[in-house]
């Protein structure tokens, strides 16, 4: 199982780099030049907690795909 998030306004390799340095198990992938996915598995969320990962995400742009929202700002 994992949380899938849309990044808005962030390159693929800005998102790689920072998602790959906080965990190998995070994936990202290009959706176009504007918007990257990624996919951050339960052992990752477990292991480094929901609310240090919920801290990074609010620095982006981005849409739950699990809640059907974007993140407000």
């Amino acid at each position: 199982m994992a949380l899938h998030f849309i990044l808005e306004e962030v390159s693929y390799s800005a998102a790689s780099a920072i998602f790959s340095a906080i965990d190998e198990y995070i994936e990202v992938f290009e959706i176009n030049t504007n918007q990257v996915g990624i996919s951050i598995p339960t052992k990752v969320l477990d292991y480094r907690g929901e609310e240090n990962m919920q801290k990074i995400l609010a620095q982006f742009q981005h849409y739950d795909l699990w809640q059907g929202k974007w993140s407000e700002r």
